[in-house]
C-alpha cells in the first residue's frame, strides 16, 4: 500500500495545482467583467438623470413664460418691452425679459397685431428659453 504525498495529485475531489491558478485567473476576470459593466450602467444613470434636471428646468422656464404671456393677454402686466427682472420668490432665481415687435405677414405689417416674445432665464442649470405669440395690441393697430 502506498501513502499519498504531496507530489501525488491523483487523489478524489483535489484538484492540481494548475487548475488553481486558473481558477483565480476567471474570479479576477470575472470581477474585472463586473467592474466595467457597473461603470457604464453608472455612467447611463449619469447621463439620463442630468438630461431629466435639464428637461424638468425647460419645462418650469415655459410654465414661467406661459404665465407672463397670460398675464399680458389678461391686462396685468403691459405689452411693452422690459428688460430682464426677476421673479417673485420663490422662483427669485429665475428672470425673464419681454421683446415687443410688430407682427409681419410676408413684406406687409399686419394692422393691430404685435408679436410678443418672453425669454426667461435659469441658474441652475442654466437656462434660456423664449416663448413668443401673437396678440391684438390695446389701441388695436399696429404699434
Amino acid at each position: 500500500m502506498q501513502l499519498p504525498g504531496p507530489a501525488d495529485q491523483t487523489q478524489p475531489g483535489r484538484e492540481p495545482r494548475s487548475g488553481r491558478g486558473a481558477v483565480l485567473l476567471e474570479v479576477l476576470l470575472a470581477l474585472g467583467l463586473f467592474v466595467v459593466a457597473a461603470a457604464i450602467v453608472t455612467g447611463g444613470l449619469n447621463a439620463a438623470v442630468e438630461r431629466t434636471i435639464r428637461l424638468r428646468a425647460q419645462t418650469h422656464a415655459l410654465d414661467l413664460a406661459a404665465s407672463v404671456i397670460s398675464e399680458i393677454q389678461m391686462g396685468l402686466r403691459a405689452a411693452q418691452a422690459a428688460g430682464p427682472e426677476s421673479f417673485e420668490a420663490p422662483f427669485d432665481q429665475w428672470t425673464c425679459e419681454i421683446e415687443v415687435g410688430p407682427y409681419t405677414f410676408g413684406t406687409e405689417n399686419a394692422a393691430g397685431l404685435q408679436l410678443v416674445t418672453v425669454i426667461v432665464r435659469g441658474e441652475t442649470p442654466p437656462m434660456v428659453q423664449r416663448l413668443t405669440t401673437i396678440l391684438v395690441s390695446e389701441s388695436g393697430e399696429a404699434p
